[in-house]
């Protein structure tokens, strides 16, 4: 028979209506918050890790933020209509070292990502 494990945290200082989690991995949440900050928080650390900003890009496609997202600039220089959101986000983390690479799609015209110790997002080259 398998024990019940229950665990208890503090709060964490998170206004939760807004911020939203977009991934888990083991105590790890990649959270969003209303301004498009992209961070990972130990559930029951609290430990913190901010990401780089989100239209820090190196790359050939670019975006700018705007009130609702950001806007993305593909590399002809067209301009898509619709704002772009962080689409299916993944990431991972080392629970002892805190090594982590997080990846996200960028709109349809490319994935980017970023690790520790990266002050950019690194989009991966066309294939």
């Amino acid at each position: 028979m398998r024990a019940q494990k229950l665990y208890r945290t503090q709060d964490l200082d998170l206004v939760l209506p807004r911020i939203f989690c977009l991934k888990t991995c083991g105590s790890w949440l990649l959270m969003r918050n209303r301004l498009s900050n992209l961070y990972l928080v130990n559930l029951f650390t609290k430990e913190r890790i901010n990401l780089p900003p989100v239209e820090s890009q190196v790359g050939t496609t670019k975006l700018e933020r705007t009130v609702v997202g950001f806007r993305i600039t593909c590399p002809d220089g067209s301009k898509p209509g619709k704002p772009m959101h962080i689409r299916s986000p993944v990431f991972w983390i080392d629970e002892k070292t805190k090594d982590y690479l997080v990846s996200w799609g960028l709109g349809t015209c490319c994935v980017v990502y970023s690790k520790k110790g990266d002050n950019s997002w690194i989009q991966f080259p066309e294939l």
